[in-house]
C-alpha cells in the first residue's frame, strides 16, 4: 500500500528469458531470447488492427508460451521461431501474417 495516498498495488513478476531461453540464429550465433523483440515484430504487423499494443502482447504471450515447451534443453533456433509466429498469425490475422512474412 502506498503510504502517500493509500493506493493498494500488486507486483508482477516475469521470468528473464534471455537468461534462460538460448536462441541459434541461421549461423548457429548464439543469442538470449527476447521476448522485446517477438512483440516489436508483431506489432509492426498489427499496426492495420484496432488495438495493436493488446494484440501484440496477447500473441506473444502465446507464442512463447508455445515455444517454451521445447526450448529449456536446447537452443530455439530463429527459423522455429518465425514459423511458430506465423501459425499463429495466420489463425488471427491474414493480413498481419503477410506483412509478418516479409520481415
Amino acid at each position: 500500500m502506498c503510504t502517500r495516498c493509500a493506493a493498494v498495488f500488486t507486483t508482477l513478476e516475469e521470468i528473464v528469458l534471455k537468461d534462460v531461453v538460448v536462441v541459434s540464429d541461421e549461423s548457429n550465433k548464439l543469442a538470449g531470447f527476447s521476448r522485446d523483440k517477438l512483440f516489436l515484430s508483431l506489432y509492426s504487423c498489427l499496426k492495420h488492427r484496432f488495438d495493436p499494443i493488446n494484440d501484440a502482447s496477447a500473441l506473444t504471450a502465446t507464442i512463447t508460451s508455445k515455444l517454451l515447451r521445447n526450448s529449456l534443453d536446447k537452443p530455439l533456433s530463429t527459423a522455429t521461431i518465425k514459423q511458430t509466429s506465423l501459425i499463429a498469425l495466420n489463425r488471427f490475422d491474414k493480413t498481419a501474417a503477410t506483412l509478418y512474412s516479409s520481415l
